[in-house]
């Protein structure tokens, strides 16, 4: 278990996610457990683009009470076409990350490109402090709404770290691949259904420098998932439900190969409080254990982990919208300090 965990671990730290650093949500969305999607869900999205209601601009940003936040803009040209530009970093943090993305939305389909990096003078990595720590690296998507009932997209990017740890000079290169395939089985405005098959895969090559010595690993992780999304209207209450099935297929050298079946489960709902002026949200998500298969080794289970979320959004007017959330972890219990000291999000969305 501890080894797959430090794969995992140190998978996360080499790459960029390409679903979510191009993506961009807001509280209210967050506060129902990101189930309950809502017009920023659209903004820079290359399946949902054209869900975007809006007349000549819509601005967005997001901030919360650590480190981070973004800021978001899409235009429409020749009046169907949609152009897109936003932000995403740190703003007062010792490490530096920032992120930019393009977006270009036409006809049947839409493009993002993508840069980000990372710079810190200490950065926690392969259970060790990497200095000097620099991670840069791109990544392009591509939608395609074929039909009423299916839509694709493909992601392609790579990411470069440098860095020193101990007295070994690091150099790791890492290439990712996502691709997904979406069904929508029921679309109307009161009800949509759709099943997801999606494929998330990182492949790592690791070079490890100590005066003239140089070793080179690689590693790969590669990401099945099949999942479902439900959204009902009726009224002033919309309830949303996502569920998602990741297998996770983990080699390397030096390493066993390990397969890892998740299982996850959404539920949140919005409910207006006074029309047109303010909405309560509140959702779940839960992790059920997982199951962990080793190739030389027993397999094993994990933990049940539950993250409640609620907030609430303040409809000023009709162009401008301020969402507010909070998620809270009670796995371990809770306490007031934990209580006193809880992070929120706040989101403004902006259309005219």
């Amino acid at each position: 278990m501890k080894r797959l965990m430090t794969i995992v671990l140190m998978s996360a730290a080499i790459c960029f996610n390409a679903l979510n650093a191009m993506a961009l949500e807001s509280a209210a969305y967050e506060g129902t457990a990101h189930t309950v999607e809502d017009n920023t869900y659209a903004m820079m999205n290359v399946l949902d683009w054209n869900k975007l209601e809006f007349d000549k601009t819509l601005v967005f940003s997001n901030m919360n009470s650590t480190s981070s936040g973004n800021l978001a803009g899409v235009f429409h040209i020749n009046k169907q076409n949609v152009l897109g530009l936003s932000w995403e970093g740190n703003l007062w943090s010792e490490t530096s990350y920032n992120s930019l993305t393009g977006f270009y939305g036409w006809d049947k389909y839409a493009f993002t490109l993508n840069f980000t990096e990372y710079m810190s003078p200490a950065w926690y990595m392969d259970s060790d402090i990497c200095s000097d720590y620099k991670n840069l690296g791109g990544k392009a998507e591509f939608g395609y709404l074929i039909n009423q009932m299916f839509a694709a997209k493909l992601g392609l990017g790579f990411s470069k770290v440098t860095g020193r740890i101990n007295t070994s000079d690091i150099n790791y290169s890492n290439f990712t691949v996502v691709a997904e395939l979406v069904y929508n089985m029921k679309d109307e405005e009161n009800f949509k259904f759709k099943l997801l098959l999606g494929y998330d895969g990182d492949f790592a090559a690791r070079k490890a420098t100590v005066g003239n010595t140089q070793t080179e690993t690689n590693y790969s992780k590669n990401v099945i998932t099949n999942g479902a999304k439900l959204l009902y209207k009726s009224g002033n209450f919309s309830y949303g439900l996502n569920a998602s099935i990741p297998i996770s297929f983990v080699s390397g050298d030096g390493i066993s190969k390990d397969v890892t079946f998740d299982f996850n489960l959404s539920n949140g709902f919005s409910v207006t409080l006074q029309p047109d002026k303010l909405l309560f949200n509140t959702g779940a998500e839960i992790m059920f254990p997982s199951i962990y298969l080793h190739e030389n080794a027993d397999s094993e289970t994990g933990i049940f982990y539950t993250t409640f979320y609620a907030g609430f959004s303040f409809i000023l007017n009709n162009y401008i919208k301020v969402d507010l959330c909070t998620g809270l972890n009670p796995n371990n219990g809770i306490t007031f300090d934990d209580l006193w000291h809880q992070n929120f999000n706040i989101s403004l969305s902006a259309r005219f």
